[in-house]
Order: C-alpha cells, then structure tokens, then sequence
C-alpha cells in the first residue's frame, strides 16, 4: 500500500509547486511495439525442455487525472492514471511434454497497475515537445502460467521507464498527444521457471495516443 501512496504523494507535490496548475481528466490508449521473442529453459528432474514464446500484448485503455501548468515557453504535466493489461504467452514442450502429455500451451498474464508519467517540455505555438519518467505500480496480477507446476509468479510491483511525447493544444483547455514509452522491465519478468525469474531481453515498449481535458 505505501507504494500507491507514494505515487499520489509524488503527484500532488507536482500540483502544489508554486506554479499554478490546472486539473483535468485524461485518457490513453496504447499499444505495445515490442516483437515477438521466446527462451528456452529447462530442468532436470522432472527432466524437460520448454520453449516459451512471448506472442503478444492486448492493446490497453488506460484513464485517470491529470495536473498540467503552461509557464510560458515551458510546461510540466504529471497524471495518474489506471490501466489493465493483458500479456499472451505459448509454452512448447521440446524434450518431453509437461502436464500431462501437453505439448503446447497458450498462456495469458494479466495485472492491473496505477501508472505515474511526469513530463516537461516545450510549448511553441500550440505545439507541445516534451519527455519524461514513468513510474507503474502493479495492484493485481493474475497468471494462468500457474496451472503447470513449471511456473510461479515473481517480479517486483514498482517498475520504471522513459517517455518522449509530441503534442498539440486547442482552444487552450485540449491536449492531444502521441508518446513513445521506453519501460525498464522484461516482459516476462513476473514470471518464474522453477523459481528462477524468466528473461526474454524484451521489454514492453509502448506507442500510445493521449486525449486530455483540462479545466
């Protein structure tokens, strides 16, 4: 719990600098970039080779608040945002089938996190330039690659990551921007084999396209 606190801490330390800020509402939609890659791990006793694919990332809806104040040719914009995502992973047997003569297996991940991106940038005629860190707290998770006893659930519920964002502001109270987002965790990384944290070298990138409504 002291996590989320601290992300809402964070945010109204943003809004109640000696800027004047203005709040609004905010919505994301994103979609992940990262391609397709797999792993090979195995065991030796139950002896057993296992390919396992990461496939592919659900597009994501993400909504939340935001704080935004235009100081002239500068700006600084933090949100708080609520978002659930849905991960899709293949596990192939490649020395003898798991569970019961189960040579493959299509396996989903799905958690629920409060996200935190903080941004600064430039403003020049309505046109909005800007980056900045990401923090994503994750408040649930759920794993179907549990219902084999090859895997468990792992990794950390505070990750990290960067983003750079391109924007444009109408009549002064509507922002629509498009963001890069470059996250600092692999995909599989709340994934264990056999108590052993899974690494794909992937990392769930983003594209996402922002629609805000300040007051």
């Amino acid at each position: 719990m002291k996590c989320p606190l601290f992300l809402l801490a964070m945010l109204c330390l943003v809004v109640s600098s000696e800027a004047q800020f203005r709040l609004g509402a905010n919505v994301d939609y994103a979609i992940t970039t990262s391609p397709q890659s797999s792993v090979e791990l195995s065991n030796f006793e139950p002896a057993e080779v296992i390919d396992l694919s990461y496939s592919s990332t659900a597009s994501t809806l993400a909504y939340g608040i935001s704080a935004y104040n235009d100081l002239g040719l500068i700006w600084l914009r933090g949100d708080l945002n609520f978002a659930k995502t849905t991960r899709n992973f293949t596990a192939q047997s490649v020395l003898t089938d798991f569970r019961r003569n189960t040579g493959i297996q299509n396996f989903t991940q799905t958690f629920t996190e409060l996200q935190l991106p903080i941004s600064s940038g430039i403003a020049h005629n309505n046109i909005l330039v800007g980056c900045g860190p990401i923090f994503n707290y994750r408040l649930s998770k759920s794993n179907s690659l549990q219902s084999s006893n090859s895997f468990s659930e792992s990794g950390r519920d505070l990750s990290a990551g960067f983003q750079f964002s391109l924007g444009y502001l109408l009549m002064n109270r509507v922002q629509i921007n498009l963001k890069r987002e470059y996250h600092f965790r692999d995909v599989a990384e709340d994934i264990s084999y056999h108590g052993v944290p899974v690494e794909t070298k992937q990392s769930p990138h983003r594209a996402t396209l922002n629609l805000s409504v300040f007051l």
